[in-house]
């Protein structure tokens, strides 16, 4: 019975594994410095992952992913060593504890010299033709510094770019260092030929015994850089100088004006405006007197009845209305009364004993509203 157990065990084991299918058509795509690998899976799971392999020449690399592609940019451009060398990629799809077989891509290279199934070509940097009179001028960045990747790696320091610069009049070669910015080169075209030039390159280390090859270019003709249109682009930024040099003095002119305007402008109101014209009609109006009514009773009366003050009260009306009774004190002759208060508090009584004001005689005053005060007589 146990050799039996053990037997479909192990063959549920092998079923298991095999019941993962493996990717298909894992392809490599260098497009100029892009470098990536893609494949096909029939039968995705929620759990299914791929396990990404790079193995070659120049080191390897594993990760896993979930996608059906994976970017090897960052492994191949790493380093000169890695950029020159060969590598090919195996997948394997995994799903829970359980993978497949591994499938794998044909090999790859971006060194022309190698031997392997896809060569991988650089594209040059945007490249110019010249002329400027009788002289043609070749220049392009120096892809050492154009590309980021390239400008990154780690790299020996006798890399250089050889150049073969083909017209219809022959070939001849030029080469850049790491050290030039831009590549320059100049090209002499004979009268009859067709000034325009193609590009071949590639990317030289150890004495070129590995290269990365550059893709040929398309015909690039001269474009003509004539006098005159120097000419004409100073006499265009010339006058597009004094255009605004008119603005700005149109718009200074027309803020001073705004500011002149602003300043006549009289925000006083009409009433403060008349009162430095009219000061004697204010004055007057100030000086005008006023009158208080007054009801003044004598001092025998404060024990009187409420019938004999309304009779003092009436008396103090009628005065009013006679205009000069005790009854109304203009401010005139309250001003003076005090005056004369004030240079005699004291004074002699009959007996010629002095005496102070609050020992005069008083009197009852209404002063208003049925409210009675005290007051002292100084006559």
């Amino acid at each position: 019975m146990l050799p039996g157990v053990a037997f479909t065990a192990l063959l549920l084991c092998g079923v298991s594994a095999v019941t993962v299918p493996p990717p298909t058509n894992v392809i490599v795509s260098c497009q100029n410095l892009k470098t990536t690998v893609s494949w096909k899976y029939s039968s995705p799971q929620p759990d299914t992952r791929f396990r990404v392999n790079v193995d070659g020449s120049a080191g390897q690399l594993q990760n896993e992913t979930t996608e059906h592609q994976y970017d090897l940019s960052h492994f191949v451009w790493q380093s000169e060593v890695q950029y020159m060398g060969f590598h090919y990629v195996t997948v394997t799809a995994v799903q829970g504890d359980n993978q497949s077989e591994s499938a794998r891509s044909e090999s790859f290279s971006f060194n022309h010299l190698k031997t392997v199934t896809k060569k991988c070509l650089l594209e040059f940097p945007p490249v110019d033709l010249t002329m400027t009179g009788t002289e043609a001028t070749l220049s392009f960045p120096n892809p050492f510094h154009f590309y980021r990747e390239l400008k990154l790696a780690v790299k020996r320091s006798d890399a250089s770019l050889k150049l073969i610069i083909s017209t219809d009049n022959g070939t001849f070669e030029h080469s850049c260092t790491m050290k030039d910015l831009t590549c320059k080169h100049d090209v002499m075209f004979p009268d009859g030929v067709e000034q325009c030039v193609t590009l071949t390159g590639w990317l030289c280390s150890r004495n070129c015994i590995e290269e990365v090859m550059f893709n040929k270019t398309g015909r690039i003709c001269v474009s003509i850089l004539d006098s005159n249109l120097n000419v004409h682009w100073i006499f265009a930024a010339l006058m597009l100088g004094i255009f605004a040099f008119i603005i700005v003095v149109i718009a200074a002119a027309i803020f001073k004006m705004k500011a002149c305007t602003m300043h006549a402008y009289n925000p006083m109101p009409n009433s403060l405006e008349n009162w430095d014209k009219q000061p004697q009609h204010y004055a007057q109006d100030a000086t005008k007197e006023t009158y208080s009514p007054v009801a003044v009773t004598d001092e025998s009366l404060s024990g009187s009845s409420e019938d004999d003050y309304k009779t003092s009260k009436d008396l103090g009306d009628d005065d009013n209305s006679s205009g000069n009774s005790l009854g109304f004190q203009s401010s005139e002759d309250y001003y003076q009364e005090n005056e004369f208060l004030e240079g005699s508090e004291e004074e002699e009584d009959k007996d010629g004993e002095m005496m102070s004001p609050y020992d005069r005689p008083q009197h009852l005053q209404d002063i208003g509203g049925g409210e009675m005060v005290k007051c002292y007589t100084w006559r």
